[in-house]
């Protein structure tokens, strides 16, 4: 019995290994454009891949557009994601 006890928690700990971290989410707020390939640049030239829950996929159809946006931010595998809760289009100095 213990050495089955033992050989699931060595599974239960190899499983947590190998999945990938996704740390914590931060809510955060800035204007950014979206571009073709379904990321978002900010003003500091930081690329935030958009995620399609939320309002993530009516923004994904916006390319070319500049946005103000609301929403949370993890990293997963050093990448950032954003999950957007709420926008706002920017128009452009000609509109």
């Amino acid at each position: 019995m213990k050495k089955w006890i033992a050989a699931l928690a060595t599974v239960v700990f190899m499983v947590a290994l190998c999945t990938p971290a996704v740390f914590a989410a931060e809510e955060v707020s800035f204007k950014g454009e979206v571009m073709d390939n379904g990321k978002l640049l900010n003003e500091e030239g930081e690329e935030f891949t958009i995620a399609e829950e939320g309002k993530g996929g009516e923004v994904l159809e916006m390319a070319g557009k500049t946005v103000s946006v609301k929403g949370t931010v993890a990293e997963q595998e050093g990448e950032k994601i954003i999950t957007i809760i709420s926008y706002t289009e920017e128009k452009s100095a000609g509109e």
